[in-house]
């Protein structure tokens, strides 16, 4: 058991929790099939497990948020020209439908519940005269019971769109099959978190931008981010987002000058005087 744990945590990557969830199924399995739960309760596999729990308890990086003002700068390199006319409009098609859909990274990106072609419709709203993309998620990591959602993604006008920037990378697909990866390399392979996070960074340094920090999670906190700063209501950030509670209040990344103009709004004679 100790062998499984280790494997996990340094060649696959797991986390401490994670593992430690892994053991509660593999313990419910033997315990359900008779086998007793004596290996488990041994003393090099706390050990073990300890270890881990200190190694993963290292201080992270600082994670920055990718707001829209790096995206622009990012989506001018790609339209200059990065790896290639393929994998460039591939990576701006992720992005823009990562950022624009709040999307985790695991939730476009790798093998298990991945987006497939069919999962995406392009519509348009005759009422508000607007193109959509209509994308529907099979699962989510807040959502246990794979229910999925479908997410609208309207087309905005704008250099920074999910919907024109998916049909530019579609176009150049050449009617990919309904059952085949949303978002997949110039081979045909799924896209993975892996080689996301490889041209993320590419792109990054080729657009001069930090690449300190920057995770798969960095675009659905640069939505958050850049939400606010469009004065987006909490309400529907959190909608938007497919947050259930305000911990996507600890993505918003507040400028100084922000605070600074609110301390002296709170130092005003007038409101002193409304006290």
């Amino acid at each position: 058991m100790e062998e499984f744990v280790t494997y996990c945590a340094q060649f696959v990557k797991i986390g401490y929790s994670t593992i430690k969830l892994y053991l509660y199924a593999v313990r419910h399995h033997y315990i359900m099939n008779g086998y007793g739960d004596e290996c488990f309760n041994k003393p090099s596999l706390k050990l073990t497990m300890r270890g881990i729990r200190k190694v993963h308890s290292t201080p992270k990086l600082n994670r920055i948020p990718l707001t829209a003002d790096m995206l622009h700068v990012m989506g001018a390199c790609l339209v200059k020209g990065l790896v290639n006319p393929f994998t460039d409009a591939l990576l701006w098609a992720a992005i823009c439908v990562g950022f624009f859909g709040a999307l985790r990274c695991g939730e476009f990106t790798g093998q298990e519940d991945v987006l497939c072609v069919g999962d995406i419709s392009f519509q348009f709203d005759v009422k508000l005269n607007k193109p959509f993309v209509a994308l529907k998620l099979r699962a989510s990591k807040t959502d246990p019971y794979r229910q999925g959602c479908t997410l609208l993604l309207f087309g905005t006008g704008q250099f920074l769109c999910p919907y024109t920037s998916l049909q530019h990378y579609l176009n150049l697909r050449n009617n990919p099959h309904p059952n085949s990866p949303l978002f997949c390399d110039i081979n045909g392979q799924s896209l993975s978190r892996a080689n996301f996070l490889n041209l993320l960074q590419l792109a990054l340094k080729a657009a001069n931008l930090p690449t300190v920090g920057v995770s798969g999670h960095s675009l659905r906190k640069g939505f958050a981010t850049t939400a606010c700063a469009a004065q987006i209501e909490d309400n529907l950030i959190a909608t938007m987002g497919r947050w259930a509670s305000d911990c996507y209040k600890l993505y918003i990344r507040t400028p100084l000058s922000t605070v600074a103009r609110a301390q002296a709004a709170m130092a005003h004679p007038d409101v002193c005087k409304k006290l």
